[in-house]
């Protein structure tokens, strides 16, 4: 096994017969490359690959989870580097590939000499490794996956609105109503470059209030990504003026919908967030696809359109003995935000 920083020292042996799209060095390559604030690492043998991060933890967003005053302020003192045994930009689909044996965690810190204050591997993740690897890990729910399974009837977007009890069709006809002078354009390379920043800094205004957050998103990526013809990007009108975006990933029969953003005070009045979900939804149902990925963020919201949460759960575990033990008592503290599951269909979905 080997665990390398460098993108350059795995050309042309990482990609393996079969492995997701999402792994693929053409993909991994548009985050390395606009993130080059923290480690990218690529681990691997003859058989399996593992992509992670080495990334400083954003203590501001801490308090969303836990109340422990605390436990905020002694994490606050810390430098706290994280090794995350995943991709932090695109966290509801497994880094990994192909691994037929337990994985030993002593192992791969080994190999990378960096200290770490704290190691965290996701769920999906976790059971690929040894028993013996698995001491001293505590298990944290975070926030769950947000998933709306197209209906194979929906042949399009009026069957979607049918489907809905007469609730939530209301609420259907008036973001289209409230959002009627949004102008939606599927954009090209052009027009991605051109407002790049602005695409940036919409980007930020969804993100700075999100409890769930990893590094730092350079949205330069997805013009790298769109140059691969592997993202789809869409921007929202005003007066000629962008006014928020919106991205697809359309992988098999799934729809990725992860980098959105939108004028925060504008969408009090046009209603731009719901009508990004609409897009969404018209999209998926015209290209054939079975389901979305709606990601974490807006859980109780996106319900309102049908989509049903997966849990999520990762394991942590801090380096350092005396730290451990002091931190440890305080993760039972962290606790996902309850929010009430909408069942918008007339019929089970």
């Amino acid at each position: 096994m080997k665990v390398v920083s460098k993108i350059s020292n795995i050309s042309g042996l990482w990609n393996l017969k079969g492995m997701p799209f999402y792994l693929k060095s053409e993909f991994i390559s548009s985050f390395y490359k606009n993130h080059c604030n923290f480690k990218h690492l690529f681990i691997y043998s003859d058989t399996f690959r593992i992509y992670a991060q080495v990334f400083n933890l954003r203590i501001d967003k801490t308090s969303n989870y836990s109340k422990s005053k605390i436990f905020v302020y002694l994490l606050s003192l810390l430098k706290t580097d994280v090794l995350y045994l995943s991709n932090s930009f695109f966290t509801n689909r497994p880094s990994f590939f192909n691994i037929n044996d337990k994985l030993n965690i002593n192992e791969i810190l080994s190999d990378y000499k960096c200290r770490t204050f704290m190691i965290v591997i996701p769920d999906t993740l976790m059971s690929n490794f040894s028993e013996n690897s698995k001491k001293n890990f505590k298990r944290i729910e975070v926030e769950e996956d947000m998933v709306l399974s197209i209906h194979p009837k929906w042949i399009n977007f009026d069957d979607y609105k049918n489907a809905l009890k007469t609730k939530y069709r209301k609420k259907i006809k008036l973001i289209l109503n409230r959002s009627c002078d949004i102008i939606v354009k599927d954009l090209g390379l052009n027009e991605i470059k051109l407002h790049s920043k602005e695409i940036q800094k919409l980007f930020n205004q969804v993100v700075e209030k999100s409890r769930f957050r990893g590094p730092f998103f350079n949205t330069e990526t997805l013009i790298d990504l769109f140059e691969k013809q592997i993202v789809k990007i869409f921007g929202y009108y005003l007066n000629d003026k962008i006014v928020a975006f919106s991205s697809e990933i359309h992988e098999d029969d799934c729809l990725y919908s992860y980098y959105v953003g939108f004028d925060k005070k504008l969408n009090n009045k046009y209603f731009l967030y719901g009508r990004i979900l609409v897009e969404t939804i018209k999209h998926s149902i015209d290209s054939n696809r079975s389901t979305i990925v709606f990601g974490r963020t807006a859980n109780e919201y996106k319900s309102n359109f049908g989509a049903k949460p997966i849990k999520s759960y990762f394991y942590v575990r801090i380096r350092n003995n005396f730290l451990s033990y002091l931190f440890f008592p305080f993760l039972k503290y962290i606790k996902i935000p309850t929010w009430k599951q909408r069942n918008p269909f007339k019929n089970k979905n």
